[in-house]
Parts: C-alpha cells; structure tokens; sequence
C-alpha cells in the first residue's frame, strides 16, 4: 500500500509548508488575487489530502517490523538520477536566454536565481514522473534498464511521490518568487510533458519526441 500513502502524505507535506509560505508572502510583500486564490486552494487542498491520507492510512496500513537496511549514498545517487540532471542543466541553458531576451539585457540575480530554482523544479519533476510512467516499459531497453525504478532500486512509490514534490514545489516558487505567468507556464510545460507526452504522444506516434519537444520548451 505505499503507492498510496507515500505520495498522499509528500503531497501533504509540501502543501502545508506551501500554506505557510504563501501564507508569509501576503504578510510581507505579495498579497495579489493569484497568492489569494493560491492560498484558498492549497488550504482546500491541505484538508482533502489530509482526510484521504487518515483514511487510507487507517485502512490499508499494515505494520512491517523488518525494515530494510538503507545504502544512504545509493539512494541519493538514484533520486539524482531520477530527475536527468544533465537534461535539466541543458533546459536552464535556454532558460537563462529567455531571461535575457526577455529583460534585453542582463536580468536581476535574485529573479534569475528563482527562475532557475524554479525551472530546475518543474523539469526535474516532470522527469522523475515520467520515470514512473514508464518503469515497466524502461526494462525492456538497454539504455533505461539500469534506471532506478526500472531497475527497482526505488520503488514505485518513491518515483511518484519525489516527482509530485518536485512539480508542486516548483509552482511555489514560481508563484512566490516570479510572476504568475511564469508559474502557470512551468505548470503547463509539467501537464505537457506528463499527460501529453508520456502518457500519450510516447505511445502513439514516432514523432513524439519532435511534437513532445513543446514542454522543454515551455
């Protein structure tokens, strides 16, 4: 049943601090309609996944006293791996352009610093999602075979609740820290690149890398 209580309560956790930061914001600097509305929603949010986590928990959770011996520095290599990092690093190249282009010029520290922070979120999420999506379907090809959840390194569970943190905690910053517009295009590049591309487009078409190229450029 962890693929139902690990997510559920990363969820929660990165929504009740998210609470609290948008929370923060309207108080010190940024009480805009999209924070207010942001507020409202994560509250509403906090409560449903807080309910579904007490009732999940109380009905599936079964106590396992043989807890398995962790290989700290193994997993931190795995969730590293998970996010494509090299990917990431290349999306934050073009990133870094569209600043520039954007503000004409070199743009300000602390906004390239949060765009970056931002952008790194959004797309090392939608990668450790896609990871998740496509588990079974990577142990079938040398090239993704070796990767962690493929591989069973990490769970299920694991893969989809570190790519749920990611995405969410990519839309914080992007909402607290940039502007609105940059928040719901790093989602919509999140939407893209998961609903679209790796559910769908991957399975459909030998196109879809070309078609599926809109959310790394989102």
């Amino acid at each position: 049943h962890q693929i139902t209580v690990l997510p559920l309560t990363t969820v929660l956790t990165v929504l009740f601090f998210g609470q609290a930061f948008i929370g923060a914001l309207q108080l010190t600097q940024a009480d805009t309609l999209h924070i207010r509305v942001l507020h409202l929603l994560t509250a509403i949010s906090l409560w449903v996944s807080l309910v579904a986590l007490t009732l999940v928990a109380g009905i599936l959770i079964k106590v396992d006293n043989k807890p398995e011996k962790l290989d700290v520095r193994q997993r931190v290599k795995d969730f590293i791996a998970l996010s494509k990092p090299l990917i990431v690093a290349l999306l934050l190249m073009t990133t870094f352009g569209g600043l520039m282009a954007g503000a004409k010029g070199w743009p300000s520290g602390w906004l390239t610093l949060w765009t970056l922070l931002g952008g790194a979120l959004a797309a090392a999420g939608s990668s450790a999602l896609n990871q998740y999506i496509d588990r079974e379907l990577d142990k079938n090809m040398q090239r993704t075979a070796k990767r962690p959840l493929a591989d069973e390194r990490l769970t299920a569970a694991e893969g989809l609740s570190f790519g749920l943190a990611l995405s969410l905690l990519s839309y914080y910053v992007m909402a607290g820290f940039v502007n609105f517009l940059a928040a719901l295009l790093s989602l919509a590049g999140i939407f893209y690149y998961v609903l679209f591309y790796s559910l769908w487009l991957k399975k459909a078409t030998v196109r879809n890398i070309v078609i599926g190229g809109g959310a790394g450029a989102i």
